[in-house]
């Protein structure tokens, strides 16, 4: 009776357009690093797509009890490991898996410099 039901599911496209997006936003976060913390390269696209994460880190302080430092660091780690932890059920269930592996690589590339400039300098 079932048997001609065609069995999709959006699961593994919405896991892997998270971790796209989480792919994203590292390396929007690199660039601000690289811009204004290091100052190695001129902006030149609009200064408010870098600042994406001290723009809601300072909005967010002021509805909430914790400062803009604590809720900065808490939204750049969401942002890498989320969209990792999508990445990785996504390989261990073998749906989209060489995308999926190219994507987690790129997050790591963009992500590993972010972590290395917040916590170890």
């Amino acid at each position: 009776m079932n048997a001609n039901r065609l069995n999709t599911s959006s699961t593994p496209i919405i896991l892997f357009f998270i971790g796209g997006l989480g792919t994203l936003f590292s390396f929007f976060n690199l660039a601000d690093f690289l811009v204004f913390d290091v100052g190695i390269l001129e902006p030149s696209i609009p200064i408010y797509v870098y600042n994406f994460y001290h723009i809601l880190s300072v909005s967010a302080s002021n509805l909430l009890f914790f400062s803009a430092n604590q809720i900065y660091l808490a939204l750049i780690v969401l942002t890498i490991t989320i969209p990792v932890i999508m990445l990785l059920i996504n390989i261990k269930q073998n749906n989209l898996k060489s995308d999926s592996i190219f994507l987690l690589l790129l997050n790591l590339i963009f992500s590993l410099p972010i972590i290395y400039l917040l916590f170890f300098l």
